[in-house]
């Protein structure tokens, strides 16, 4: 009986592993041409990675408005 209370203990109090719930948001990438900030076809992150997204040699940005794209935002991993 001792031993099945142990069993049971075990996996009562043993947590549940833990998942990345919190996912990148996806945004379409933007630069900045004589103070407007122009969309690409290239779907970036704004989680930091390692690698900048870029379109060509541009590094990308996210938009707030048509002249503000402040954030830089970083290459999809998958």
């Amino acid at each position: 009986m001792a031993f099945m209370a142990a069993i049971v203990g075990a996996f009562a109090f043993n947590r549940a592993p833990e998942t990345n719930t919190k996912a990148a948001a996806q945004f379409l990438g933007h630069y900045k041409v004589n103070g407007i900030c122009t969309a690409t076809d290239v779907m970036c992150q704004d989680e930091v990675e390692t690698t900048p997204c870029q379109s060509g040699s541009n590094v990308l940005y996210k938009r707030l408005s048509s002249t503000n794209c402040p954030d830089q935002l970083w290459r999809i991993e998958e």
